[in-house]
């Protein structure tokens, strides 16, 4: 007898103790490991997007709690997106480097 897996055999009722345990990894890998972070992050979301239904999602983002932090991240967009600052990083880069000229008073003293 041959195991053969299908789109048949797929639990969904398991998905959101997966999802459970995920968001626990996450929370427990927080302090230590940030690409360990983001994979377990990246897996949460694969768990978790088959179980939710439009409607639903469409009703929580159209209540006040729901809808407010959706609308502070396109704010939070619309004004990264609208800052007039070089997008270059040697251009940012280079505004971090500590020469004589940008020390402060009394540090240019201290360093010969």
């Amino acid at each position: 007898m041959i195991a053969s897996a299908s789109i048949d055999d797929f639990r969904r009722d398991a998905l959101p103790r997966v999802a459970d345990a995920l968001a626990g990894g996450v929370a427990a890998s927080l302090p230590w490991s940030t690409s360990v972070t983001g994979i377990l992050i990246a897996l949460w979301l694969l768990a978790t997007l088959p179980t939710l239904s439009v409607g639903a999602v469409r009703r929580e983002i159209l209540s006040a709690s729901g809808g407010l932090p959706v609308l502070f991240a396109i704010c939070a967009a619309a004004g990264m997106a609208w800052a007039d600052v070089p997008t270059v990083a040697p251009a940012r880069l280079s505004q971090m480097v500590i020469t004589r000229a940008n020390m402060p008073p009394g540090a240019a003293a201290v360093v010969r």
